[in-house]
């Protein structure tokens, strides 16, 4: 079994990940996406201060172990939230209004991320499926969000 967002883990989303092609970003998107590339920071709190960065550009996404400074937002989050987040089941504002996501920086960069990350589920889940915990169910905490 995969321990989520072990490098292992990390090593096989990637390979998944590599074989689709991603749209462009939407007409609506944010400037700092227009031109398809923005990485997400997400810090999780498992205790162990655990951190990836998500990355689209070029029609790719890919994680990589760590937080980046140069990323466009970054989001910390229980570990819970993380899943979700990875799952393309999160939504963000439940998470904002529950006490249980910061968020700092541009949030049409989650956005991007976000509609990446759900586009490539299909792709993922023999990765989810060797993932110690299995994929979360979708956040149904409520809130006006859109998943993002």
């Amino acid at each position: 079994m995969l321990r989520f967002l072990g490098p292992e883990w990390i090593a096989a989303f990637n390979e998944a990940a590599l074989l689709v092609d991603l749209a462009a970003p939407p007409a609506d998107a944010g400037l700092s996406v227009q031109d398809g590339g923005c990485a997400t920071a997400i810090i999780a709190g498992d205790g162990s201060g655990t951190s990836v960065t998500v990355t689209v550009g070029g029609g790719r996404l890919a994680i990589t172990g760590g937080a980046t400074p140069e990323a466009g937002v970054t989001v910390r989050v229980g570990w819970n939230d993380a899943r979700c987040l990875l799952a393309g089941a999160w939504v963000p504002t439940a998470a904002l209004a529950a006490g249980r996501a910061q968020i700092r920086g541009d949030l049409g960069v989650l956005r991007a991320c976000g509609l990446a990350l759900e586009t490539l589920q299909p792709h993922l889940a023999g990765v989810w499926a060797e993932t110690e915990d299995r994929a979360p169910a979708p956040d149904t905490s409520g809130g006006p969000g859109v998943k993002s």
